[in-house]
């Protein structure tokens, strides 16, 4: 029954000018009180994990990932409201142990049915913001995924990717492979790799720069950033 308010004076509180929903003071979550909520009456949140406030999870960004078949699971982080701070963006290490988090279980899941599937991903930099996010894992083949089947939406450059190693035992080691190095290697893009065996939990980061011998080099190589459990 009352108009959205603004912590300071401004036109439009919280527009989003791509909206014209955004724009009727009076209307309660654009018209979408399913998937939508506004627990202080002036700032719409779209769910689980959104920041309130214009360009939040912007909805021209999720329609370009979900035409994609991306999701973000990093730090797209939104431009706060007039008089909030601002969330501090993730580093890609950060973003990288949420990507391998989620991708760990459906590997997990596949060695215990005996497939032995890896699931993997890219993290991308938005170009505009310099942001950081990470595609949605996909589901490769047998011990090995390809990648370089993902889409990447316009505005964003890859500058890294993840993805699993299907392991049953703990004698199958941990780290990246020399294939996984000699890719980058052969990309020669500047990419940053991150690894989990689905075994151990433990999740590496390693370059193209590695100093692997061969394809048949066993040392551990890269640097363990932490732990899934």
């Amino acid at each position: 029954m009352t108009p959205d308010w603004a912590a300071r004076p401004t036109s439009v509180p919280y527009a989003v000018f791509g909206d014209p929903q955004s724009l009727n003071l009076y209307v309660y979550v654009r018209n979408d009180p399913i998937s939508r909520n506004d627990p202080d009456g002036h700032c719409m949140a779209h769910g689980e994990g959104d920041h309130c406030g214009p360009g939040s999870l912007a909805d021209g960004f999720k329609m370009s990932l979900r035409q994609s078949e991306i999701t973000a699971q990093g730090s797209e982080t939104a431009t706060p409201p007039e008089g909030e701070a601002q969330n501090k963006p993730q580093t890609i290490d950060q973003v990288a142990m949420s990507a391998e988090t989620a991708a760990i279980k459906p590997t997990r899941d596949s060695v215990k049915n005996g497939d032995y599937h890896e699931y993997g991903g890219l993290i991308l930099q938005r170009d505009k913001s310099g942001n950081l996010s990470a595609t949605k894992p996909i589901a490769g083949k047998e011990r090995s995924v390809d990648l370089d089947s993902i889409l990447v939406p316009k505005g964003y450059t890859v500058v890294g990717e993840y993805h699993t190693h299907p392991h049953g035992t703990a004698d199958e080691g941990q780290g990246p492979s020399p294939q996984d190095i000699g890719r980058l290697r052969q990309l020669g893009d500047g990419r940053t790799g991150y690894v989990v065996d689905s075994y151990s939990g433990v999740v590496f980061r390693y370059t193209g720069r590695e100093p692997v011998k061969g394809p048949f080099d066993t040392n551990v190589y890269g640097t363990k950033i932490g732990v899934i459990p």
